[in-house]
């Protein structure tokens, strides 16, 4: 795979790279985001789609009756149901932390639904107040949810684990705030959740954001806003508020409001409609037919749609769910930046490069020749060799971005490395090798070992053995041909496969065998008689290698 094949997909935004590939096409028909609410669960979990009805639409011919239908986040449908619920129109719907989906209607009623679109009992309420006055608009965040109602009044179910509806303090607003953005409550110095409502009439003198808690209301940014903000969205850690203000700018402040950390003037004044961070790096803004990405500096990064899209935040990046795709837009690692820039000689790079000399060597070529091509390689081994266990980690991380299974690079890299490194003790491979290993969850310490004990190199095969965190059926029969009996029997032992210690202790099997050819020679009556007067005792302990068996006073030992 060439550098530039890599990195044509790239985009520079400021000093740091990002691409946005396909992560799947959409396997849904007939659904149109424009016209539905959509509620997409982090970490590639279910997406909820249901009918808007704060929209007029066209119904083509389906059901008047809304359907509540789950998909999984590549559009094959999970379960749907028939929405009936009273209430009022519905206001916002999210995914809980353990993937329950939560409803909030206009009512403050919260009807809840599992990931078969079971409704979940009992449906919950914000409180008298909320169905007196209606919730204008809500929040959610983890395993909670801030609402407003249309008299301007906060109230707040910190976790849906334990559902208490608590009203924050009285904002003291008279028109509804602009825009509203949480901080959680593990990032306030408080423990509770923080609602920050945008207020001001237009003016540089009234703007402000205001933070509610459940005992007070500060007022932040007097001064330092030349006007409202229209949207905000508040980092994944707490720190930072991005927002989008009155006259068209992107503002980074830290979430207090004590200072701007980037301004900076966008290609529209009017509002967008979402607003997301991509990572710790980068904000987007979503208009209906463009996506911007903005940094501390440099060129905006522009992707233009032609379709809607949901942007779905994550702790890496940011999915974007369209009507026919799935995508993934996130910065490009430094370890795959510092192997595939155009250009790179950083020692992951050299690698890499002496990888790709040496793969050719054995190709037809009418420019370069086999030795040629192998001095290449020998050359940038040379040049970072000081540097060559840094630029196997970064190699190593680089395949799996690239979408390579990481424990066939690592399994790999180990079986190679084995191979190759004959004259180091087995004690120091361990330890070169459990550095790399350990990066995978999962690995198979034993087919390492098998390709140890098949290079000669028993001691370490069994040495890793022991660090297999797996007692199975390939672990012990390996244990037993490099005859470590002892650790074979204790791993057959943990695991409570009976076949397995039978496999691991033949002395198990000569005792039935001599228990059987007695018993052959023996009448039945007499055996039947005496039978009670049999005691096997089998202590599969590794310490402890003495098995008795007693038969009418007649013992005998292995």
């Amino acid at each position: 795979m060439s550098n530039v094949s890599v990195a044509a997909e790239w985009q520079l935004l400021y000093n740091r790279y990002y691409r946005k590939p396909e992560l799947y096409p959409m396997r849904w028909k007939h659904v149109d985001l424009a016209r539905n609410k959509v509620a997409a669960a982090p970490f590639g979990g279910p997406v909820a789609v249901i009918r808007d009805d704060s929209k007029i639409v066209q119904l083509h011919g389906e059901s008047a009756l809304r359907k509540l239908r789950l998909f999984t986040c590549s559009g094959h449908l999970l379960a749907d149901t028939v929405w009936r619920h009273p209430g009022g129109r519905l206001i916002g719907m999210s995914w809980t932390d353990d993937h329950t989906l939560v409803c909030v209607v206009q009512d403050g009623t919260i009807y809840r639904y599992d990931v078969h679109a079971r409704p979940i009992e009992p449906n919950l309420s914000l409180g008298k107040e909320c169905f007196e006055n209606n919730v204008a608009d809500c929040t959610f965040w983890g395993n909670g949810v801030v609402c407003i109602t249309e008299a301007n009044q906060l109230f707040c179910i910190a976790d849906f684990k334990n559902p208490n509806s608590v009203k924050l303090a009285d904002p003291g607003i008279v028109e509804p705030p602009r825009c509203m953005a949480v901080i959680e409550p593990q990032y306030t110095v408080s423990g509770n959740v923080e609602v920050l409502l945008s207020v001001g009439d237009g003016g540089e003198e009234d703007a402000a954001v205001l933070v509610v808690e459940e005992d007070g209301v500060q007022r932040l940014g007097v001064g330092m806003l030349r006007g409202p903000l229209q949207k905000m969205v508040v980092s994944r850690d707490g720190k930072w508020l991005a927002s989008f203000t009155h006259d068209g700018r992107l503002l980074v402040t830290t979430s207090d409001l004590t200072g701007i950390i980037i301004e900076r003037e966008c290609e529209s004044a009017l509002p967008p409609e979402q607003l997301a961070w991509c990572g710790m790096d980068a904000v987007l803004l979503y208009w209906d037919d463009m996506l911007l990405m903005m940094g501390p500096d440099g060129d905006p990064v522009h992707y233009l749609y032609d379709e809607p899209i949901i942007l779905i935040p994550e702790c890496d990046g940011v999915r974007i769910l369209s009507n026919t795709s799935m995508e993934f837009l996130q910065r490009v690692p430094d370890s795959t930046v510092s192997i595939f820039t155009i250009g790179s000689t950083s020692p992951a790079a050299l690698l890499y490069d002496a990888l790709d000399h040496f793969d050719r060597r054995s190709a037809k070529s009418l420019y370069v020749s086999n030795f040629d091509m192998s001095a290449n390689a020998d050359e940038n081994l040379r040049l970072i060799r000081s540097s060559l266990p840094e630029a196997v980690e970064a190699c190593v991380d680089a395949a799996e971005y690239l979408g390579m299974n990481q424990e066939v690079v690592i399994m790999h890299w180990a079986c190679a490395k084995i191979t190759a490194s004959l004259a180091i003790p087995d004690a120091t491979l361990l330890e070169i090798l459990l550095d790399k290993l350990k990066l995978c969850k999962g690995i198979s310490y034993a087919a390492v070992a098998a390709h140890a004990d098949k290079s000669g190199r028993r001691k370490l095969a069994a040495l890793l053995v022991e660090h297999e965190p797996r007692s199975s059926k390939q672990v012990v029969p390996l244990l037993l041909s490099i005859g470590e009996e002892d650790i074979a029997l204790m791993k057959a032992t943990e695991c409570g496969d009976t076949d397995l210690v039978y496999l691991a202790r033949p002395l198990a099997r000569d005792l039935f065998i001599t228990y059987a050819r007695f018993e052959a020679t023996m009448p039945k009556s007499v055996i039947s008689s005496e039978l009670s007067s049999l005691t096997l005792t089998f202590i599969p302990i590794a310490s402890i290698k003495v098995c008795t068996y007693s038969f009418k006073g007649c013992d005998v030992t292995h």
